[in-house]
């Protein structure tokens, strides 16, 4: 074998196996230890606000543009656990003024990819010195790139409450204020953004129907966007919250992350749109098609939706606790991990759709068409079935209460998937 070969059956056959594990391990810890993870990022957020309010108050620093998360080379040479906070004015890096920065202490991650690194370094000697000091030097770099991202995905979830202190409404920001994760002076991205800056809602039109280049965390409350050709927009983790969208085209759109709270949506076309991780939370929407959108991990908790289209929509991981769904097509939708707690679905054609592992507690799904449904791994004991029509049901694991089963035409083999309570 040689080096190079040796370098890619250790990259392919250890190190990516092993990092994979290593964000799974990170992501069930954070999943675990959320609480304490998340007092622990707004106490050492709420430090730096205090710093820099001190130092605004000494006229040390100017208001702030940028606060950023850093690792740098020290974290990649395996000489630090910290990444570094600092607060910028509007010339970020070039300005002049004093230092605003604190450490965030960061080794409950990087454990992680210490553990992994160490495993992989000794796995290495198995190639009898092909693998170099600089491979193993590469794969660590691996290891905090990788860091990076799950740290990412956590921050973005804290800076949202961290953001609603005291100490941080006290310092002084600039119009656009952005908040920052990623490599020193290299790659960061944004997790959170302000914008206060005045806007023209036909000037913001003209500007998104042009598509130039992909727009991220653009913050466009309360406009009047109606009407608007966005077809094909790439934005990502925008604010159009309270925004009139009525009679716009968002078809094929790529909106992930994008917040839709309080916006009026009437007759708006989502048509094959990208709507994961976005929030229509308490959004009435009306009219409107969705058909062949993807709502993965979106909150749509306390909707109401009536006369959509939602066919061969995805669910999958999205909040509909308290949705209510009238007049709409709900035929071949993915409910795959999605919570329909006290959600009223009643009288709606579902079609060939598909609830697997989805939590129906309290759900309403009378006067339903259930036909073609998958259900794989639910409970429907505590779901309202009235009247509800099945057949040529595909059932896995499914728990149902007995007067509820009577309704079932279901194959000898498929009772024994059955779990019936009385």
């Amino acid at each position: 074998m040689t080096r190079e070969e040796a370098l890619e059956h250790f990259k392919k056959e250890y190190c990516d196996k092993y990092f994979l594990d290593m964000d799974k391990k990170i992501a069930a810890f954070i999943k675990e230890n959320e609480e304490k993870l998340l007092l622990e990022f707004m106490g050492n957020f709420r430090n730096l606000c205090l710093k820099v309010k001190e130092m605004q108050d000494k006229g040390l620093t100017p208001k702030i543009a940028y606060i950023t998360y850093s690792f740098g080379i020290d974290n990649i040479n395996g000489e630090s656990q910290e990444y570094e906070v600092q607060a910028y004015g509007k010339e970020w890096f070039f300005e002049d003024s004093e230092e605003c920065k604190i450490p965030y202490d960061v080794r409950w991650l990087y454990s992680f990819m210490e553990e992994t690194y160490k495993e992989l370094s000794d796995i290495s000697k198995k190639y009898i010195g092909q693998i170099t000091k600089g491979d193993l030097a590469a794969v660590r770099k691996v290891g905090v790139l990788r860091c990076d991202i799950s740290l990412v995905k956590f921050a973005k979830i804290a800076i949202e409450k961290a953001v609603g202190i005291d100490e941080f409404k006290l310092i002084e920001k600039e119009e656009v204020f952005e908040i920052r994760i990623g490599e020193y002076k290299g790659f960061n991205e944004i997790i959170y953004k302000e914008d206060i800056r005045k806007k023209d809602s036909k000037e913001i039109v003209a500007w998104l129907e042009g598509k130039n280049g992909t727009y991220s965390y653009e913050i466009l409350r309360e406009l009047d966007l109606s009407g608007g050709d966005y077809e094909k927009l790439t934005m990502h983790h925008a604010d159009l919250s309270k925004c009139d969208l009525s009679n716009a085209n968002f078809e094929d759109a790529s909106l992930i992350g994008t917040k839709f709270i309080a916006a009026k949506i009437d007759n708006t076309n989502f048509k094959n749109a990208v709507l994961a991780e976005s929030n229509f939370n308490s959004t009435a929407i009306k009219n409107s098609n969705f058909q062949g959108s993807s709502l993965r991990a979106s909150d749509l908790s306390n909707t109401k939706i009536d006369g959509c289209n939602l066919q061969n929509v995805n669910f999958s991981k999205s909040k509909l606790s308290n949705c209510i769904i009238k007049n709409a097509n709900l035929e071949n939708v993915k409910f795959v991990f999605t919570c329909l707690e006290n959600s009223d679905l009643s009288g709606q054609d579902l079609r060939n759709s598909r609830f697997s592992i989805a939590n129906l507690k309290g759900a309403n799904l009378s006067d339903t068409d259930l036909r073609g449904v998958e259900f794989a791994k639910v409970d429907l004991t505590q779901t309202n079935l009235d009247n509800a029509k099945f057949g040529q049901n595909k059932i896995i694991e499914l728990k149902i209460l007995a007067k509820d089963a009577a309704k079932l035409n279901v194959t000898e083999e498929q009772k024994k998937e059955l779990i019936i309570v009385n």
